[in-house]
């Protein structure tokens, strides 16, 4: 078997893709005669490449306490410099590899997997072959329509493997255990019940060397359009007929399609301060860092739910999570018992589910805490658990798509943000609100249209 990475010498493999491969090395559940090849632009010797390796394992794979590899066990390794628009790449390729039994990893940018399916497919190479695209697949649903009609020209459907590698989380496909496997818990999450969902991703840090790509996505089509749309879909579709993709794709799907389109004032745009000044920003950039929406699902299930998702760079910590709110009973007889109870999949950095809920302090007979009862998966299984790239390159080597988005999903999710954006185009200027750093972002933020709504914070804490 073959694995070839285009952009291997980027950040995305340097950080995710050669400690994930080092990681199904080490637990051996690679095949003994892999080959990867890594394509890359740059002018790097066999020594230098492999050295460069070495150093993104040992500080990005999590068993860098147990690393065996030095860059003489690297042989099923092997640097190729090429361009990716000349046909001498693909025809070199093509004497390397076997004609079956190849996994493509497009890490690069959506505007190059045209060429690059088309290269493959010139020099035969397309044929009983995987292909693995990285997020976002486009800047909104015409360039997805034209990137997908290009990969579909030389792959087959069921050979693309269309990655959100939130689907690897741990905790991501905990969801649907959690809702499905549990009777105590999904009949209660319905709208009787639960009174809102709040679906955050947040992060400490800036774009790092990400600018020039950020600046022209921003945080909609950044994280949006796919974490966050993905965490929606399995925090509150109905249970699909199977586990299988087709199956799960059909439930997200519904969802999509009866998700609300906000009303302007529903959402909420902003920019941290000193944006600007990062490399590879324009100075006059407008691109949101961080946003918020309120909207909610008109289906039998959730209508009269309100969704709550934000998502922000350079914000006071870094979590993940889903929060479903319970609402509060009409009839209370301990008057001060005013907190809501609230059930959470805290996804990262720690992960596990908690449960929030009432109990009397103990001596004494009016005094009620808000206490908390917590499974933490990280603290039994510690951070050695696979990490999301491990899981999505191990299952696209079995077949197994179901941790993938199939491109349904894909269109209906641009088809939604497309929605958004326009509403977004439309006020942009008088909406993107500044925020420093640090925080939890734009004031205007902290609650949403009706102003009685405030975000619950970091529940990893």
């Amino acid at each position: 078997m073959n694995i070839v990475i285009f952009g291997g010498t980027g950040d995305l493999a340097y950080r995710k893709l050669y400690p994930a491969l080092y990681n199904l090395i080490l637990d051996s559940k690679l095949p003994e005669d892999i080959k990867i090849f890594s394509i890359g632009s740059r002018k790097l010797s066999k020594e230098k490449f492999r050295e460069n390796i070495s150093e993104s394992i040992k500080r990005f794979s999590r068993r860098s306490s147990d690393i065996k590899l030095c860059a003489d066990d690297i042989e099923c390794l092997e640097y190729i410099r090429g361009d990716i628009s000349s046909n001498e790449l693909y025809e070199l390729l093509a004497k390397k590899l076997d004609k079956t039994n190849n996994i493509f990893y497009l890490a690069v940018k959506p505007e190059l997997f045209e060429s690059i399916s088309h290269g493959l497919k010139k020099c035969g190479l397309n044929k009983n072959a995987k292909v693995i695209v990285e997020k976002p697949l486009g800047w909104d649903l015409k360039t997805a329509v034209d990137i997908n009609r290009a990969i579909l020209s030389s792959f087959q459907e069921n050979d693309i493997y269309r990655i959100d590698h939130y689907l690897g989380k741990e905790m991501t496909r905990n969801i649907a255990v959690l809702r499905f496997a549990n009777e105590i818990f999904e009949p209660l999450l319905c709208s009787h019940f639960i009174e809102n969902i709040q679906i955050s991703i947040c992060e400490n840090i800036g774009v790092l060397d990400r600018g020039r790509y950020y600046d022209k996505a921003g945080a909609i089509r950044d994280m949006l359009q796919n974490h966050m749309m993905q965490l929606l879909c399995l925090a509150t579709m109905e249970m699909p007929l199977s586990m299988s993709p087709d199956d799960i794709a059909r439930a997200k799907i519904s969802i999509i399609n009866d998700l609300k389109i906000p009303e302007s004032n529903d959402i909420i745009i902003g920019q941290y301060n000193g944006y600007v000044n990062e490399d590879g920003v324009s100075p006059d950039t407008l691109t949101e860092t961080y946003a918020a929406l309120k909207t909610s699902i008109n289906n039998d299930r959730w209508r009269g739910t309100n969704i709550y998702l934000r998502t922000g760079k350079m914000l006071s910590s870094r979590y993940a999570q889903v929060v479903y709110e319970f609402r509060k009973p009409d009839k209370r007889i301990f008057k001060n018992a005013d907190r809501s109870n609230l059930l959470a999949l805290m996804i990262q950095p720690s992960e596990g589910v908690s449960v929030k809920f009432n109990l009397k302090k103990p001596a004494s007979e009016t005094e009620i805490n808000h206490v908390k009862m917590n499974y933490c998966q990280t603290c039994i299984y510690g951070t050695n658990s696979p990490e999301a790239y491990e899981k999505l390159i191990f299952d696209s080597i079995e077949g197994d798509r179901s941790s993938f988005t199939s491109w349904q999903e894909v269109e209906a999710s641009w088809r939604y943000i497309d929605e958004i954006q326009k509403i977004v185009k439309l006020n942009r200027i008088d909406i993107l609100k500044k925020y420093d750093k640090g925080t939890i972002g734009p004031i205007e933020a902290a609650a949403l249209h009706d102003h009685n709504k405030e975000w619950i914070e970091n529940l990893n804490d």
